[in-house]
């Protein structure tokens, strides 16, 4: 016998309505490519020489340009990964429950 712990959550995906289960999973494709895009930026900013990256104007302070893509962009990636993984447990809710089309509630 395995242990554990087991709960049950209220997830809230804020300023998104979905109609139906293949527009959650579109969604979802969606930040997970965003994902792939950023840490992929982020790969080339820490592989590039400042002087194929820097633009011009921040020729005189190349590391503070870069702490700011790469706090921007890590920043995104956390946050995308966060929904992610709500849009998953959603995704997961829907099947289990075999809900295909979402019923809109009236505001």
């Amino acid at each position: 016998m395995s242990y554990g712990t087991d709960f049950k959550a209220d997830i809230y995906i804020s300023r998104k309505i979905f109609t139906s289960l293949d527009e959650v999973q579109e969604y979802r494709d969606e930040l997970e490519n965003d994902i792939i895009n950023d840490k992929a930026k982020v790969l080339m900013y820490v592989s590039s020489t400042p002087k194929d990256i820097i633009p011009d104007d921040w020729k005189d302070e190349p590391i503070r340009w870069l702490q700011n893509q790469l706090i921007e962009l890590l920043t995104n990636i956390e946050e995308n990964l966060n929904l992610l993984f709500k849009i998953d447990h959603y995704i997961e809710y829907l099947e289990e429950n075999n809900i295909t089309v979402i019923p809109q509630t009236p505001s």
